[in-house]
């Protein structure tokens, strides 16, 4: 992700624009894995960001816990209904 906004892909020149805050935000990018410990805190930043919003689960690891898929911490974001797009190697 660090990639994209720099020189060599530069996604600013599309309008696309890395925000510090859910509110000023419409897509929400899930770049690892998921625990049970940090699902309410991924809930409650999904629900300050305005409509219409969208969430990218990108990698294994977040689409079904990678490494750690059996792990009784884990919570699989493919079990969660407001992703929309899942993106895998």
């Amino acid at each position: 992700m660090m990639h994209t906004g720099a020189a060599r892909y530069d996604l600013d020149r599309f309008g696309i624009i890395f925000r510090p805050s859910p509110r000023q935000s419409d897509v929400m990018i899930v770049a690892g894995t998921l625990t049970n410990k940090m699902a309410p805190a991924l809930r409650k930043v999904y629900d300050q960001m305005p409509e219409p919003r969208w969430v990218v689960s990108m990698g294994s690891c977040a689409n079904g816990g990678g490494y750690y898929h059996y792990s009784y911490a884990v919570k699989k974001i493919a079990r969660s209904k407001k992703t929309q797009i899942w993106l895998n190697k």
